[in-house]
Protein backbone atom coordinates (compact mmCIF):
# COMPACT_ATOMS: atom_id res chain seq x y z
CA UNK A 1 0.00 0.00 0.00
CA UNK A 2 1.63 3.34 -0.81
CA UNK A 3 1.12 6.23 1.14
CA UNK A 4 2.41 10.01 1.65
CA UNK A 5 2.49 12.66 3.77
CA UNK A 6 0.23 15.82 3.13
CA UNK A 7 0.01 19.11 5.28
CA UNK A 8 -2.71 19.33 7.75
CA UNK A 9 -3.68 22.73 5.53
CA UNK A 10 -4.79 20.59 2.59
CA UNK A 11 -7.04 18.69 4.76
CA UNK A 12 -10.95 20.22 4.83
CA UNK A 13 -12.79 17.75 6.45
CA UNK A 14 -12.63 14.38 7.43
CA UNK A 15 -15.35 11.46 6.10
CA UNK A 16 -17.16 8.32 7.08
CA UNK A 17 -16.47 5.12 4.67
CA UNK A 18 -18.67 2.19 4.53
CA UNK A 19 -17.21 -0.42 2.89
CA UNK A 20 -19.43 -2.18 -0.11
CA UNK A 21 -19.22 -5.50 1.46
CA UNK A 22 -22.15 -6.58 -1.45
CA UNK A 23 -24.10 -9.14 0.10
CA UNK A 24 -21.44 -10.57 2.71
CA UNK A 25 -22.52 -10.85 5.93
CA UNK A 26 -21.12 -8.44 8.25
CA UNK A 27 -19.35 -8.90 11.22
CA UNK A 28 -20.28 -6.82 14.52
CA UNK A 29 -16.46 -7.82 16.02
CA UNK A 30 -14.70 -6.34 12.60
CA UNK A 31 -11.81 -3.36 13.33
CA UNK A 32 -11.24 -0.56 11.18
CA UNK A 33 -8.73 -3.00 9.64
CA UNK A 34 -11.23 -4.43 7.37
CA UNK A 35 -11.05 -1.71 5.26
CA UNK A 36 -7.71 -2.45 3.49
CA UNK A 37 -10.12 -5.90 2.56
CA UNK A 38 -11.68 -3.25 0.43
CA UNK A 39 -11.93 -1.76 -3.15
CA UNK A 40 -15.02 0.11 -3.08
CA UNK A 41 -16.35 1.95 -0.91
CA UNK A 42 -19.76 4.15 0.45
CA UNK A 43 -19.24 7.72 1.72
CA UNK A 44 -21.89 9.27 4.54
CA UNK A 45 -22.42 12.45 4.11
CA UNK A 46 -25.30 12.63 6.95
CA UNK A 47 -21.81 12.47 8.90
CA UNK A 48 -22.57 16.59 9.47
CA UNK A 49 -24.26 19.34 8.26
CA UNK A 50 -20.73 20.80 6.50
CA UNK A 51 -20.67 16.96 4.81
CA UNK A 52 -24.12 16.81 3.39
CA UNK A 53 -23.96 20.25 1.83
CA UNK A 54 -20.30 19.69 0.18
CA UNK A 55 -19.54 16.31 -0.79
CA UNK A 56 -22.83 16.07 -2.89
Amino acid sequence: MQGSIIPLTDIHQTCQLFPNFGRAAVDPLWTSDVLDLYQSFFVNNWGSRYAYQSIW
